[in-house]
Order: C-alpha cells, then structure tokens, then sequence
C-alpha cells in the first residue's frame, strides 16, 4: 500500500494545529500499529525476553534490543488498551515495554539522551556501530509521551525531554538532524554522508516533533514542525512516496528495500491530509 505525503498528517481540526497550541492528550498514534501485535508475538524479529521484550535478530551480530521495535511494540499495545480497555495482561506487556525504552537511553557521557545502535546495520553497511537515527528517537519520545499520559510515571517524561533534547545534535557531529543546501530541515533515520533523506522515517521522527509539540508546549518543537512542514512542501519531495508494510524506499537508488528491522502498518483512517 503506499501513502503519498497528502495521506500522512493529522486531521486539520485537531487542536494541536490550533493557534494557541495549548498542551493537549496525544491519544492514539497516527499510524495503526496494532497490526505488528502479531508479528512481534510471533517473534518475527527473533525472540523476546521473560518479561516479553522483543529481542531482534541481527545475523552473525547476535541479537540485540532494538528499540525501534520496542517502541512500536508499546504503541501498538497503548492503541489496544485505549480501544479494548485496560486488561491486566495487556497494562503488564505494555509496562514491560516502557521499562525496556528506559532501560535503553544512554544516560551519560557523548551519546547521552539517545537510543544507540551497537551493532552494524545490515542494509547500509557504512553505518558501524555506534550510530543514532531519529527515527528510533521519535518512535521511542512518542512511545514515551504516552506513557507518561497513560500511567503518570514522570521519569518517562523526563526520558522523553532527554532523548527529544539529543535531538539537537547535528548529523556532521554523529547525530541525526540537518539542514540542506536548499534551507530545508531534516531528521534523518539513517545518519550517512551524502545524507539518505528517507522519507518514511522523517515523517515518523517528524511525529515526535509533533507530539513532544502537543504534551509540552515547546517553541523548539513548533519550531522544528513548521520547518519539518515546509521541507515536505518542497517539490522535490512532492514526487516521492512512502511505502507502507515491510519496506521502505531508498533515495539514493529510487529502489524500495525490504527492511526486518520495523514495519509501518496501514494508515489511521482518521488521519487526513492538512499541513497547514
């Protein structure tokens, strides 16, 4: 299924576009996750620990903790209890979940505030460990956010503000945000140079912008929202599209891959076009 960029926003009447931009509840997520409960469950990542953490398989790397999958695992669970209500086994899986996210930020030293890939990603060899995407930070701050509007805990708003904050990091200093020489303001889910500009995982990163925008009111993110909006009005990217499912698309090449490491499900049908 592919999703062009007027498919992939929030509905226009939703207040987080409002002119006061008063702090709202996220809710559910944009994209329906609940699809990947039984590809996860069916441990198609690899395998999951005693308290049911996915746990992927990397090849001859081993297996590792990847929080993209951990964090996609978590909204899928907290969109299931918002629609089927709060069934003990599914508040455990998803507590499991966020415990795990924790766990997993760096809390000191040069990485602080990120989710870090210990590993050699298997698609673009040049990325070697250790490498940063936003994509994993937004999936992970949106995971996070509605956490902390689920249950109240403060430390996973407080995760959430660390891993949004190393957000600043720039793409040339080994973090994953830029801007071109058109002006236009990326968030990169593969920090490589030349940059790959894959565009499914902007908007995914773009989201977290969006929600970090909507719990806590920040400037910065708003920011980086207007910006991140005006980067899809560009016309180059206007002839792009964003596939759905098992694949992502590479620009470099134009080709789509067929990527293990996260799925997009089909699109909320009460997500509309309106960029504003």
């Amino acid at each position: 299924m592919a999703i062009t960029l007027n498919d992939v926003s929030i509905r226009a009447s939703s207040t987080a576009l409002n002119a006061a931009r008063a702090p709202e509840k996220l809710g559910r997520y944009y994209l329906d996750f609940t699809e990947i409960l039984k590809l996860i469950e069916g441990d198609y990542h690899g395998t999951r620990d005693k308290d049911g953490v996915p746990i992927n398989d990397v090849g001859e790397q081993g297996q590792h903790y990847n929080v993209t999958t951990i964090a996609q695992y978590a909204l899928a669970l907290h969109d299931t209890i918002l629609v089927s209500g709060e069934l003990p086994q599914l508040r455990e899986k998803l507590q499991a979940q966020l415990d795990a996210i924790l766990v997993n930020v760096e809390s000191e030293g040069e990485w602080a505030g990120f989710f870090v890939y210990r590993w050699n990603d298997t698609k673009y060899p040049e990325l070697r460990a250790p490498w940063v995407s936003a994509m994993t930070q937004g999936n992970a701050i949106s995971a996070l956010l509605r956490g902390y509007q689920w249950n109240g805990d403060t430390r996973l708003l407080e995760c959430a503000t660390a891993a949004f904050q190393a957000l600043e990091r720039p793409l040339v200093a080994g973090g994953a945000t830029l801007t071109d020489e058109n002006g236009h303001f990326w968030l990169e889910e593969y920090p490589m140079n030349p940059p790959s500009h894959v565009l499914n995982g902007f908007i995914f990163a773009l989201w977290v912008v969006l929600d970090y925008a909507r719990v806590t009111g920040s400037e910065r993110a708003w920011e980086w929202w207007d910006e991140g909006c005006e980067t899809l009005r560009a016309p180059q990217r206007l002839r792009l599209r964003v596939l759905v499912g098992l694949r992502s698309i590479a620009p470099r090449t134009g080709k789509p891959v067929l990527s293990r490491q996260h799925s997009c499900p089909a699109a909320r049908s009460d997500v509309r076009a309106d960029w504003r």
